[in-house]
């Protein structure tokens, strides 16, 4: 006579349905790969020395939107300024650490106007 097994709990139950992935961090190997890569563009004088002009402006808090290099690709982040580090030429923007020289525009929001 055969013996009855115990009930599984559901909890174990569940891992069995789980997806698997014989290839880890392939899928996200994937991902990067279907990213196109842009080339970083050369920005003129003229409005390097107006970031310049603007970065020497900001204060802690002061609501910006900043466009800037990283990775290939053109990224824009929207928030208050936490931190400006001259010495490390490192902006931190609502939690976004940014590179000062990869910087390619940055806005100050100044209310209901922006710069």
């Amino acid at each position: 006579m055969a013996t009855k097994r115990a009930k599984m709990p559901v909890s174990e139950r569940a891992k069995q349905f789980m997806p698997f992935s014989a290839l880890k961090g392939f899928r996200e190997a994937l991902t990067e790969k279907e990213k196109t890569f842009v080339p970083k563009a050369e920005i003129a004088e003229d409005e390097a020395a107006i970031i310049e002009g603007r970065l020497r402006a900001l204060k802690p808090m002061d609501r910006v939107s900043v466009v800037y290099y990283e990775r290939g690709a053109y990224l824009r982040v929207d928030g208050h300024v936490m931190r400006i580090n001259a010495d490390t030429q490192r902006l931190t923007v609502a939690g976004t650490d940014i590179a000062i020289p990869d910087i390619y525009s940055l806005t100050i929001d100044k209310g209901d106007d922006l710069n």
